[in-house]
């Protein structure tokens, strides 16, 4: 490994649209270009999200229900460097450009009065694929020397009380 050079510039350029459908739904298109040869650059050149979200009141207003689905692309993909967990030192990392990322990420939030249970789901297409037993999973590489991440499940229960 090579101690990474100075050089610590990175130039991202991104628009985001917003359309809304419904009275209760948007559609959202995200894209995003980074041209950066640094440690502060993720070594993704390119990323596209479409995401729909949605706002409901159920029960005669009782209940504000949101969700959320997002379709995330990541392309263009070449690793620049990394810093060293232990030491925190950062390293130039030469290495061959990186496969293409797609994945979903999905979100459930229920709210009544100051109570609110929330379930999300981080590629939530290798949850599926792993539930029906296919081998090919859709686990994210994110750097080549880093271990590939496979899915997140997680649940939150908040209570806010006045006093």
């Amino acid at each position: 490994y090579n101690y990474y050079p100075g050089d610590d510039e990175n130039l991202s350029l991104g628009i985001e649209l917003d359309f809304q459908i419904f009275q209760f739904m948007k559609l959202i298109f995200k894209y995003i270009h980074q041209d950066g040869n640094s440690l502060i650059s993720d070594g993704v050149e390119q990323r596209l999200k479409i995401a729909g979200v949605g706002n409901y009141s159920l029960f005669n207003g009782i209940m504000e229900m949101e969700t959320n689905i997002e379709f995330h692309n990541w392309f263009n993909r070449k690793p620049i460097g990394f810093l060293l967990p232990v030491e925190a030192i950062p390293v130039s990392y030469d290495h061959r450009k990186l496969n293409d990322i797609w994945f979903v990420n999905a979100k459930i939030n229920a709210r009544v009065s100051s109570f609110t249970i929330s379930y999300t789901w981080h590629n939530l297409s290798e949850i599926i694929l792993n539930a029906g037993g296919y081998d090919n999973m859709n686990d994210l590489v994110i750097h080549p020397l880093m271990p590939e991440m496979g899915r997140q499940a997680s649940m939150t229960i908040s209570w806010d009380f006045l006093d």
